[in-house]
């Protein structure tokens, strides 16, 4: 029996575009065209003016499937190309069973949080947080 989990990820739309290309490239090269995409099957999925928030609840995480493998692999890619990315996953009768961050050059004028949470994700904190978030972020850069 696998573990269920609740996974949460925040990045850049930069960061999302790249990723969803990494995907279809990780797929079209790997003969994966049955398989299950994560990024179109979403349970949680939130942008703001700066950033994309995705998340899954009570999905098998298991990284020798294809589906959750193709996504690790897409966030090694991004951590690589200087992306910011923001990880968590809560495992079935646990607490926060991973988090993970990077801070990339590319995103270096946006401000991220990690996924928000209390045993389960706060998703509408989260949301609020995105919302104030882009004011700041304009009024930073001299925007406003």
């Amino acid at each position: 029996m696998k573990y269920r989990n609740d996974v949460r990820i925040i990045l850049s739309h930069d960061g999302y575009a790249e990723l969803s290309q990494y995907l279809s490239d990780y797929y079209h090269t790997n003969n994966l065209y049955d398989t299950l995409c994560l990024l179109e099957h979403t349970d949680v999925m939130f942008t703001s003016k700066h950033a994309v928030y995705i998340g899954w609840n009570d999905i098998e995480w298991d990284e020798s499937e294809d589906y959750v493998n193709a996504l690790v692999s897409g966030l090694e890619h991004l951590k690589k190309n200087n992306y910011s990315v923001y990880y968590a996953r809560i495992e079935e009768g646990c607490d926060v069973a991973a988090r993970e961050s990077s801070d990339g050059s590319k995103d270096r004028d946006i401000t991220f949080n990690s996924p928000f949470t209390i045993r389960v994700f706060d998703d509408q904190l989260m949301f609020r947080w995105m919302k104030s978030n882009d004011f700041y972020d304009a009024y930073r850069k001299g925007e406003r």
